[in-house]
């Protein structure tokens, strides 16, 4: 498994520990995977684009050094997904065949960001990374057609905090239209579960893994 080299990115969050399960899956399996180990939660998204960046002009050093070529799998869930578009927009790939899963992650501006703009606007004085979720520029951005993008939302969360706020589907904070993107190089995953529960069902994590090898997520 060493040709593919699994990137994960995570989103809002004080650690990456909501990673673990999907990592330690990954690696049991003989992938070679890492969690860029960037939590955002005070720091400003450019703190975690750089470190990505930083990571991708790394391996794309060594494939030059050693004249091969990796294949790389970007997983993102929440703001990390929307991190992962902006780099890759703004940034030449060479000698990359990349693959992205994007968990979660907002693909515009929600109706809940728009409903709370007042107190995401006061709580995004600290926790930085929160302004993203008014930046409707930034979320939207596209990835290049020439890479394959599996999206996988929840549908049926357990925590309704939020519900008299949005409509159905979601996944306790977006609805399913707002974590969607348009494509013919697209896959799209609904589960039965809320965005945090994702990351810890084996389902998930084999659903995942069939995207890797395939570029498809294989529904029995």
């Amino acid at each position: 498994m060493d040709f593919y080299k699994v990137i994960l990115v995570n989103g809002f969050s004080k650690n990456n520990k909501k990673f673990n399960f999907l990592k330690n899956h990954l690696t049991s399996l003989g992938f070679n995977a890492e969690l860029l180990n960037t939590p955002l939660f005070f720091n400003d998204a450019s703190f975690t684009e750089k470190a990505l960046e930083k990571k991708l002009n790394d391996i794309i050093k060594i494939n030059e050094a050693e004249n091969t070529a990796s294949e790389l799998v970007l997983i993102g869930f929440g703001l990390g997904g929307a991190i992962i578009k902006k780099v890759l927009h703004d940034k030449k790939i060479n000698n990359l065949f990349i693959k992205v899963i994007l968990i979660a992650t907002p693909c515009r501006r929600s109706k809940i960001s728009r409903k709370l703009s007042p107190l995401i606007r006061l709580l995004s004085k600290v926790f930085k990374p929160l302004k993203l979720l008014r930046n409707n520029r930034y979320l939207s951005l596209p990835l290049p057609k020439d890479i394959s993008i599996g999206i996988i939302r929840g549908v049926e969360p357990s925590c309704r905090i939020f519900q008299k706020l949005i409509n159905e589907p979601n996944d306790g904070i977006f609805q399913s239209n707002e974590v969607t993107l348009k494509g013919k190089n697209i896959e799209i995953l609904d589960i039965p579960f809320g965005r945090v529960e994702l990351l810890r069902r084996r389902g998930t994590a084999e659903y995942i893994v069939d995207f890797i090898e395939t570029g498809r997520f294989k529904f029995d």
